[in-house]
This record gives structure tokens, sequence and C-alpha cells, in this order.
């Protein structure tokens, strides 16, 4: 930022053009620029301002996180909004009341106790706004900033206090805050307290969020260290990209995480603790290959030596154990140091006939796919296509990790002689997408692109099922898409709906929401 979006941090610049905080005629970025070119955003600049200063009076603490609080939602703006003004102003309008929240009076806001969930220390947690534990059983909770005060049991000169920009509380049936309660798919404590890192020293976490996978809970991890308590990031980083708050083995002295990826594919990982750092050693999944609960391939892997290594299965090995001849398809055709997965399998009603297919590398931010068709006896590369940008963030963010790829054979029957293969992919995020392919004599054709299967949907579980329709465009047969969506965490069924899928010639046409995925 500029400096003089610095300086309004200390409240130094006179009121310009338009009621903005500082002075619009020095305005140079495109931030400043839109805001000053907006009545109604720089009358909320202003506002915010002032809401701002409001703010910082009372506890030194409480100023010095603002302060730090504030330029950071200052950094945000231009990469969250770009010059978009109906974003900053919403953006601007949360910001407004959340300093309005830390400016109330202490007698306005409302104070959590929990005195017994930890052997040595006191936790109060002060909401700046008011909240009513309503009824528990309606799943509702309080959230807001807060203040979170620790105290010893056993030095009364001990006292941290850590200032939080969101914190979640949930109710047990009593009305009383959850806490150290990390169970999968419900509601987990708002204070988890355990040895983390095994050194003797109780830590905690405390959940600031539902960003977690599937929009589960995400927690800010903190270590003692025998004198304070300190924000740590690798193991809250864990919250975010798996399923709710890790579970610890003390007796081991492990970490352990949960993840999915829609109905079908399961994980375990396990992590010593380095540094302060979770360092993952091993890995156990459970893959029920195209959702076939009667093939549960369940397989544990090791890392040894920086490459993965399996250590044990059941038996029921996976789709990507290719046959010699497709396994030398995909060896002469792509870098093994890129390649992320890969999968083979046999057409049904051309046994003669194998397709291979391989997600590889391209940059952080995009992966490749290709997909041959071969012949079984020969080796020979009947037809092929390759997409180096089949999957891509729409920014510069990275791609969430790769979980599994397969070839799906369901009798996706488009025309005459005409039958599509289906490539599944799930992701960390996840998200599972299916993309369709059709075989034209050497040429292998793109049809269906990434429709999401299995994902998130205002939070809600979605799967959806691709069934041929009787209709038919451009000569293709009509696609029936059916979604099911289920609360998160439930097998209730909160809504169904059917979607026809049309071919324009090139491709069957699918609107945004079927492809709208979490990266």
């Amino acid at each position: 930022m500029r400096a003089f979006w610095l300086n309004m941090l200390c409240m130094c610049l006179s009121t310009m053009a338009h009621a903005a905080s500082f002075d619009c005629h020095k305005a140079a970025t495109p931030i400043e620029k839109t805001i000053c070119a907006n009545s109604e955003l720089s009358e909320l600049d202003s506002t915010m301002a002032k809401a701002y200063a409001k703010a910082l009076r009372g506890e030194k603490e409480k100023a010095e996180f603002l302060r730090e609080s504030q330029r950071d939602w200052l950094s945000s703006l231009s990469g969250a909004c770009q010059q978009e003004t109906v974003c900053l102003t919403e953006k601007y309008k949360d910001h407004i009341d959340y300093l309005a929240a830390l400016a109330r009076p202490e007698s306005e806001g409302k104070n959590f106790t929990l005195a017994s969930i930890s052997k040595h220390y006191r936790f109060v947690v002060h909401l700046y706004e008011a909240c009513d534990a309503g009824n528990p059983n309606d799943g509702e909770s309080c959230k807001g900033p807060a203040r979170l005060t620790i105290t010893s049991k056993d030095d009364a000169q001990f006292k941290q206090v850590i200032y939080l920009d969101n914190i979640e509380i949930s109710f047990n049936g009593n009305k009383e805050p959850i806490a150290n309660s990390n169970k999968l798919y419900d509601y987990q404590g708002v204070i988890n307290v355990g040895d983390f890192n095994f050194d003797g020293h109780e830590d905690f976490a405390v959940q600031v969020g539902n960003e977690g996978s599937y929009g589960g809970p995400n927690y800010s991890v903190y270590l003692n260290d025998g004198d304070k308590f300190s924000y740590n990031a690798p193991l809250s980083q864990l919250t975010l990209e798996n399923l709710g708050f890790f579970n610890v083995d003390p007796a081991r002295q492990e970490i352990v995480t949960f993840a999915k990826s829609g109905c079908c594919w399961h994980q375990t990982s396990r992590f010593h603790m380095a540094n302060n750092a979770p360092v993952i050693f091993e890995r156990t999944t459970e893959d029920m290959l195209e959702a076939n609960v009667d093939d549960v391939y369940v397989y544990t892997e090791r890392l040894i030596h920086g490459k993965w290594k399996l250590i044990s299965s059941n038996g029921k090995g996976p789709q990507n154990e290719c046959e010699p001849t497709l396994d030398k398809v995909l060896q002469d055709n792509n870098d093994k140091d890129t390649v992320q997965q890969f999968a083979c399998k046999t057409l049904p009603d051309e046994q003669k006939t194998g397709v291979a297919a391989a997600v590889y590398a391209t940059s952080k931010q995009q992966v490749g796919l290709d997909v041959f068709y071969v012949n079984r006896d020969s080796g020979k590369v009947l037809a092929q296509v390759t997409l180096d940008d089949a999957y891509a963030t729409a920014d510069d963010s990275e791609m969430p990790t790769l979980h599994f790829m397969h070839i799906d054979t369901a009798r996706y029957q488009l025309a005459s002689g005409t039958r599509a293969i289906g490539i599944r992919t799930g992701f960390e995020s996840g998200d599972t997408l299916l993309t369709l392919f059709v075989r034209n004599g050497d040429q292998v054709t793109n049809v269906l692109d990434k429709l999401v299967v299995d994902g998130d949907k205002n939070k809600d579980e979605v799967v959806r099922t691709v069934s041929i329709g009787k209709d038919s465009s451009h000569g293709f047969a009509d696609l029936i898409v059916h979604e099911v969506v289920r609360k998160n965490g439930s097998d209730a069924v909160a809504s169904t709906h059917d979607t026809i899928l049309h071919y324009d010639g090139k491709r069957y046409v699918m609107p945004e929401e079927l492809t709208r995925h979490q990266w």
C-alpha cells in the first residue's frame, strides 16, 4: 500500500473529495481511484476510518492487535476485489461491523469461562458482541471478534491475552461451550487442549472459522514453550486441509488427520513432530473404486527417502496397476517425475482395446491429462489426446493436491457405435470431477468437461450421477444429471434436481453451477 494508506492508520489525513479518509487528489492505485470515484465507497471509507479510531481506544494490547489487523485488511483489498465496487462495498461494510464490535463497551459483550478443560490453565473468552446460545439442538452458535484471556492455575503471576478476528463457539445440550472435542462430522470444541508437540507442556487450539475441508472447523493452534503460548502456523494449516481438528496420539507421539474426497475416498495420515512442525510419514487410504463398495482397496504407504512406498494392502489392487503394454505407453509418453496419477482399464465392449491415462504437473497452477486408446496385444497407440491445461486454477493460487484418478467405463452410449469413457479425478479440496471423452478414428475428443459429481454446495454435500436421455442434439444423446444434496454430516436429503445437458456439436453445454469447484 502507498504511504498515505499507512498514514490513514494514524488518522492523520484530512477529508477530501467524496469524504474519503485520504486525499483523493493523491490517489494513484486502482483501489484508491475506485474509492474516490464512487460516493458510497468514499463515505464508507470515511466511516471505516472513524470506526477504526474508536476501536483503538481501550486496552494497549487490543490497539496493537488492531493496528496489525487493519494493515492486513488494507493489504488484502486489492487481491480480494481488484476494482469491483460491489466487492469493495461488501468488504467495507463487513469491516465496519467488525470494528464497531471491537469498540463496544465490555458490558455489551459476553463472557464464557472454561475453567475445567485444562489441568494447568483457565480460559475466558470475551465476545465483543452479545450472544445468546439459543437452542443448541438447532445448531446455533456464537461467533465474532473476541479476546481470549489465559491464566495459570499454578502461577498467579501468569496471564496472557490473545485477540482474535473471529471465534466460533458451539454449545452442548446444557448450553455450555463445547470444548476438548474433535468428533468427525459434528460440532467441535471452541478450545481443544493437549500436548501437541509432546514436550510435556499443555498446548491449545481455538476454533476461528469453518474454512476446513467440506466446510468443517479450522483452528489457530498455540504451542506452549513454558513461558507463553505462540501461534503455530503448520499445525493450524493441518486443520484447513483436513476434516476438522486432528487427533493426538500421546503413546506413539503422533498427530493423526482425516481427509476425504466425496463418498468413496478416505485417507488417514500420521505425522511426527519435528521443530514444532508436523512431518508426514505414513498414510492409509480406503478407495472404493468407481463407487463399488465390493471393491474397497485399503492400502498403507510410508514415506521412505522422500518417496511413498506401499507397505501393506488388502490385496484388492487398484486399476492403476497397468498391464505391460499399457504401462509401456505411459512410460514412453510421460516424464515419470511429473506424473501425479495414472490408471489403465480394458474397454468392456472392446476387449482388445485398453485405455491408459496419466495426470501430470505442468506448473503450480495447472496439471495436464493424457488419454491413450491402445491395442492390448501389440501396444500400438490407436488414438490419443494431450491436454496440458486440463485442470487449472482461476488465479495464481496453487492447484490442490490430486488424491485419485479413475477411468470410468460406465455405459455412456452417446450414439450408435459411439461410447464415451470417463476420467474421474478427486482433489484435496473435496471435489470429484468427471470428464467424458469419445474416440473417432485416431482422434480423442473431450465432450463433457469437468462436471462436479461430488462436492460442496453451500456447505452441504452434493452428489451427481449421469444417465443417458431419450432425446438427442447434434447426433449425441442428451445427458441427464441427477443431483442429490444432503445436509453436511447427515444422510438427510435436502433436495434433488435433474439437469438435461445438450450436445452443441462440439461439447455438452453445462450451467456454471455444475462446474463450480472449490478451487
